[in-house]
């Protein structure tokens, strides 16, 4: 994944899963040409000012890169704000069909 810092360990939760965390700030040099991915894949625009909206933008693009290089069977948690980018939601269903 490049200089992307990714981390792996446990949840303190029950039943202890395992978690990959990404520092998606490492990951913002590559967010404009994602955006102009998401923007030439389905005309959604995403202003550079918006910084969640930026985050979720990077987090879903690091989270379909890892899942396209692991390619085992995960399960994936995310929040309905980081559903950012048709193109990379549904890259992310193709590849996982476990996606939550």
């Amino acid at each position: 994944m490049g200089n992307v810092q990714v981390v792996y360990g446990r949840w303190l939760i029950d039943g202890y899963p395992k978690v990959v965390l990404f520092d998606i700030a490492a990951a913002l040099w590559k967010v404009d040409d994602w955006k102009q991915e998401i923007w030439d894949t389905s005309h959604i625009g995403i202003p550079w000012v918006d910084q969640e909206a930026t985050d979720a933008v990077a987090f879903g693009f690091l989270t379909a890169i890892f899942l396209n290089e692991v390619r085992c069977d995960v399960i994936i948690h995310r929040h309905h704000y980081l559903r950012q980018g048709k193109k990379v939601m549904f890259l992310l269903e193709s590849l996982c069909p476990s996606v939550y």
